[in-house]
């Protein structure tokens, strides 16, 4: 194997073990007591698309594989699922969909973070940031509504909360 070829190997694996460590300490930091919306999930979605940019499946598994590890951990040490009404929730279909369409909004954050590393500014950063959480906040309210008995509307959201 030439040396360039061994080279760019080893830089691409050092990517994705850093990429990869980066996913762990996602996972883990959402297992710490935190305010709503300030896990980083959603950061290392648009990240991973930054920097992984010639591996689709890649960069779009590395928010997913986060979420998945730690809500693995979350059901296991609370296996009612923050429900404080006691209620095992975790089979049912709602939350089933509720959780995809919350996976689906995250699997989709690299394509804003690649196009943030095509052309990195300020701007650019900024941009991709309000864009991701604008995605995340509608695919996973869709998600919510699909599961409720509420009506699609704009004034649904107040009675639903």
């Amino acid at each position: 194997m030439p040396v360039a070829q061994r080279l760019s190997a080893l830089v691409n694996r050092r990517k994705l073990q850093s990429v990869l460590l980066l996913v762990l300490a996602a996972a883990l930091r959402r297992l710490i007591p935190h305010e709503y919306n300030l896990a980083p999930v959603a950061a290392l979605g648009l990240l991973s698309g930054a920097v992984l940019m010639q591996s689709r499946g890649w960069a779009m598994a590395m928010p997913v594989l986060a979420l998945l590890v730690s809500d693995v951990l979350i059901f296991a040490f609370d296996p009612l699922g923050y429900n404080p009404e006691g209620q095992c929730f975790h089979n049912s279909p709602s939350f089933v969909l509720q959780r995809a369409c919350d996976f689906g909004s995250f699997a989709l954050l690299p394509f804003i973070g690649r196009w943030i590393g095509q052309r990195l500014n300020a701007q650019r950063v900024l941009i991709g940031a309000l864009a991701g959480s604008l995605l995340f906040f509608l695919v996973s309210n869709f998600g919510y509504y699909l599961t409720q008995s509420f009506p699609f509307s704009a004034t649904a959201y107040p009675r639903a909360s």
